[in-house]
């Protein structure tokens, strides 16, 4: 699996299953969804894939995508942050815009110091306040429902 894919055609609120195959497990579902992130620098807006993390406390990105966002890490707070490894890796927390069908969100996001980390929507505003996350075994899809 790549770090992150750049992808097209566009966000939407429903993702069918993408799975992998997993030693020992066989086939398994991989919550990955498309979503765009707004880049002040080019005045565009660019889809990527993002895992669905919901173990993730917000959304997180790898620190190289800042810069090419606009955005000066030197001047936001540096965080120390750990994952389920238990290690502490330098971030920086701010609010980015992305897209999620057709809604635009401020989010809180970490920039991580780790240039492998992929593309996590975590559970911070996007989770926590406008959607709920239904992961349909049934159908085989990933869905956002609105939260009204």
């Amino acid at each position: 699996m790549p770090v992150f894919r750049l992808v097209g055609g566009g966000t939407k609120t429903k993702f069918p299953y993408v799975f992998e195959d997993v030693d020992g497990l066989g086939k398994v579902f991989l919550p990955l969804v498309t979503a765009g992130v707004w880049f002040p620098e080019t005045d565009s807006w660019l889809d990527f894939q993002f895992i669905v993390d919901t173990g993730s406390t917000a959304t997180i990105l790898p620190s190289y995508i800042a810069k090419q966002m606009g955005i000066n890490l030197n001047s936001l707070e540096e965080i120390s942050m750990s994952g389920v490894e238990g290690t502490g890796v330098k971030s920086w927390l701010t609010k980015i815009k992305i897209r999620l069908g057709e809604k635009e969100l401020s989010v809180n996001c970490f920039f991580v110091d780790n240039p492998e980390v992929p593309f996590l929507l975590g559970r911070a505003d996007l989770m926590s306040k406008i959607y709920s996350v239904v992961f349909d075994s049934k159908k085989q899809q990933i869905i956002f429902k609105e939260n009204n």
